[in-house]
């Protein structure tokens, strides 16, 4: 029984590490580029909540996944955008779920389609989706890709 017990915690923490572990190392900037959408450069503008209270949470806990909308002044299209100005959503509550973008920041970002009908776009956590002042490896590849044209 207690060797039952054992393996099964130790299953359980293997899988939550592997789990965790996704995000250490993301993918690289090429195999980012071609699994997005859309691949920009732009300047926060805009953060929206799109959460609602949930109601089977007792008072007091709050859920920290939280699913946003960002508006984006776009400065430099990679792959996808067309407007001046575009909205994308993403989760908040840590790099698993989403991105914590912040306003007034400008950022490399990775679009997924989120719907096709609604032409809507999402940023997923554990991607390249980053602060320019960090995204160096990303622009190295994407200025690339214009200068081989």
């Amino acid at each position: 029984m207690i060797l039952r017990y054992t393996l099964m915690l130790l299953l359980l923490l293997i899988s939550s590490e592997s789990i965790n572990a996704r995000c250490i190392v993301p993918p690289p900037p090429k195999t980012a580029f071609l699994d997005a959408k859309s691949v920009f450069v732009g300047k926060i503008i805009e953060i929206t909540s799109l959460s609602v209270p949930d109601p089977e949470l007792p008072p007091g806990v709050i859920n920290l996944e939280q699913p946003i909308k960002v508006r984006v002044k776009v400065e430099r299209v990679y792959r996808g955008v067309e407007d001046d100005e575009i909205e994308v959503e993403t989760m908040t509550g840590g790099p698993d779920w989403g991105v914590n973008f912040k306003l007034n920041e400008t950022y490399v970002i990775y679009a997924h389609e989120k719907d096709k009908k609604k032409k809507s776009l999402i940023v997923y956590g554990c991607g390249r989706t980053g602060l320019i002042t960090q995204a160096e490896e990303d622009l190295e590849f994407l200025n690339g890709l214009n200068e081989s044209k």
